[in-house]
Formats: structure tokens, C-alpha cells, sequence
């Protein structure tokens, strides 16, 4: 399955929790959720002005400065990379989820992958495209499988990005127990096979965690979560 979603829109969605006294009594724990409507409403806001884009030039601009910071203190023989996740991270999704009212359905989703109709994230394509003319390896950690690697190749390049280094598939079988062990593992087998990851930028936490890089960036993601 191309993703294991663990919240919808209410990834956004906070619970404000108290205690109060009633009458000299504590009462029970009370819990405040964001209205689905009101969360739908903040995620289409949020898109659609440039606070998305600010957010993610944000992080792409401090990748950068990283990056230029690295190379200066680059030792001999050293191989740099910078990791990508692409869903979400490169491609985006953004359309597909407004049309569809911020559905989940697999099927419809997956069809729509397989057109190659996703959108580039502009900040995160120029630091691609940076990291390239620094001369450091761009490498794709994806959690799609090799059956989608015709139209993600051509979605990739119709978008803009090229003469990337590698890219690393979900393999379809596997021993993984979630997304971000299969994920740690694919940094691993870079860091052993010789390569320094210096950024590793993904949208999820579990494109982040468990190390084997030296700087991660946090892109903002408020439609779902994968662990």
C-alpha cells in the first residue's frame, strides 16, 4: 500500500485538556477537538496563501546554508548527499486532496499517482537544483514500490528534476514493521556503502528519525501522518 495514513485532517487537529472545580469538585477531564469543517477550512487557508510556501522556503533556505557551511568544512575523499523524500517533499499532492474534499481512498489516489499529474514544490526543486551545482548527490528515498517507477520517473522529470543520483524504492517484499524502519535502513546502506548524508528533508517525522544524518528539515504537512 502506497501509504499507511494515520490521521486525515485532523492531523491538524489539537485537544485541549483540562481540569476545572464544580461546585469545590474537580471535574472530569474535558476535551476540546477542532471541528472537521474548521480544519478543512484552515488546511485550504493555509495552502492556498503563501504561508505553505513561506514555511517550506523556510526550511529550504536554512538547508542551504547548511549545505555551504558543509562544504567549507569538507574533508578529503568525502562523499556528500542530500536525501528527499517525494511525496509531499518534491511532488505535491495538495490538488488531488482539494478536489477530492481530503479523501483517503486508495484506489482513486492511486490512479491519479500513476497519471503523474503532481505539482512541484518549487523551494524544494531549487534546492535540488542546488545541491546538484555544489556537486553533492542527490539521492530519492520514496515510499512508493517499483510499479509506479514509470510515471514517477516522468512526473519527476515533466516537473523539472533531473540527474538525480539515485532513487530507492519500497521494496514490495519486505520485513519492515513500519515506513520510517524502512527508511532508516536505506540511510544506513547510503552511510555504509561510503556516502555523508548532510540533509535529509522529508514532510513526515518518519522520513527524519533514526539517524544516519547530519541535519534533517521538517517540512509542514497538515493532511495526514504516516508513521
Amino acid at each position: 500500500m502506497y501509504k499507511k495514513l494515520i490521521f486525515f485532517v485532523l492531523a491538524f487537529s489539537f485537544v485541549l485538556i483540562g481540569c476545572e472545580k464544580k461546585n469545590g469538585q474537580n471535574s472530569n477531564i474535558s476535551e476540546k477537538a477542532l471541528n472537521i469543517y474548521n480544519a478543512k477550512d484552515f488546511v485550504k487557508n493555509y495552502y492556498s496563501t503563501n504561508r505553505y510556501e513561506q514555511d517550506v522556503e523556510d526550511q529550504t533556505s536554512a538547508a542551504k546554508q547548511y549545505i555551504d557551511s558543509r562544504i567549507e568544512n569538507k574533508k578529503e575523499n568525502e562523499k556528500l548527499a542530500v536525501v528527499f523524500d517525494l511525496d509531499d517533499t518534491m511532488l505535491s499532492e495538495y490538488q488531488y486532496q482539494l478536489k477530492n474534499d481530503f479523501s483517503q481512498s486508495h484506489e482513486p489516489k492511486m490512479l491519479w499517482l500513476m497519471d503523474g499529474k503532481m505539482k512541484p514544490i518549487k523551494p524544494v526543486l531549487e534546492l535540488f537544483n542546488y545541491a546538484k551545482s555544489k556537486n553533492i548527490d542527490t539521492i530519492i528515498i520514496t515510499d512508493r514500490d517499483k510499479s509506479m517507477r514509470r510515471s514517477t520517473l516522468k512526473n519527476l522529470k515533466e516537473q523539472g528534476y533531473k540527474n538525480w543520483s539515485q532513487i530507492m524504492y519500497y521494496p514490495e517484499k519486505n520485513s519492515y514493521s513500519n515506513k520510517e524502519q524502512y527508511k532508516t535502513d536505506m540511510r544506513k546502506q547510503l552511510t555504509d556503502s561510503g556516502y555523508t548524508i548532510i540533509v535529509n528533508i522529508g514532510d513526515q517525522q518518519s522520513d527524519l528519525n533514526g539517524g544516519y544524518s547530519e541535519k534533517t528539515f521538517k517540512l509542514p504537512n497538515y493532511i495526514y501522518i504516516i508513521e
